[in-house]
């Protein structure tokens, strides 16, 4: 509880169990993530509750200076879990040099989160910064504002605001240029939506590969106006 920033923080693990726990911290508190795993294998979120000011799962891998490492965050599953009121319910980066891939998440259940799956990068991730093979399934969303997003210009870091990182122009395929290649959403329901049902920003020169959705509904609460405008 009252975590001062992340809480919990499994970094360079394998064979990661976080079962039946609560993390509780105040939901305007900057920075409190519930769960931060970066560059972890075999990881198993499960039977958790997130009530938290952040994002309640973050997965992460690191930013460019730790490429060297080659050490990705894979194989991860987040079940059976309630988030709440955090910025996102499940998120992937945008720390994510060294990539992620193989996360499934399923039969959980997002309530008044910003967003429901947000997928942050931007260029100077590196070419390993690839995101593949995330699928969501047996999902319930209830007041998500945006219960998909993915934006590949998101503007952290002392460049996040430059013209390399935020020119929507096509630019150079480099190795500092990151991808995304397959999500993967299934059996999802999203009610009380307020911002848009979702919301795909890919790289110009280096597109989303693959988006899948099947059975995925979404409707919008009733005073939708006076959410947007607060």
């Amino acid at each position: 509880m009252n975590s001062p920033s992340w809480t919990i923080h499994p970094h360079f693990s394998k064979n990661v169990r976080v079962l039946n726990c609560s993390i509780l911290n105040p939901p305007d508190s900057p920075n409190t993530d519930g769960i931060d795993v970066e560059s972890c294998e075999d990881v198993q979120i499960k039977g958790c509750r997130f009530d938290v000011g952040d994002d309640c799962v973050a997965l992460k891998s690191g930013k460019i200076f730790m490429s060297r490492f080659n050490a990705p965050t894979k194989n991860a599953e987040i079940s059976d879990c309630v988030m709440e009121n955090g910025h996102g319910a499940v998120v992937i980066g945008s720390e994510t040099a060294c990539g992620v891939s193989g996360v499934y998440v399923h039969d959980c259940e997002f309530r008044n989160t910003d967003r429901g799956l947000r997928v942050k990068t931007r260029r100077g991730r590196g070419s390993l910064s690839v995101i593949d093979d995330i699928k969501f399934e047996n999902i319930e969303m209830v007041g998500v504002k945006s219960p998909f997003t993915v934006n590949c210009f998101y503007c952290r870091d002392p460049d996040g605001k430059s013209e390399y990182v935020q020119n929507r122009q096509p630019a150079p395929v480099t190795d500092k240029t990151p991808s995304i290649k397959k999500l993967e959403f299934s059996s999802i329901n999203c009610s009380e939506a307020s911002y848009c049902a979702a919301y795909f920003l890919g790289l110009p020169e280096r597109k989303i590969e693959k988006i899948s959705m099947k059975d995925v509904n979404v409707s919008f609460a009733d005073n939708v106006d006076k959410l947007v405008r607060k």
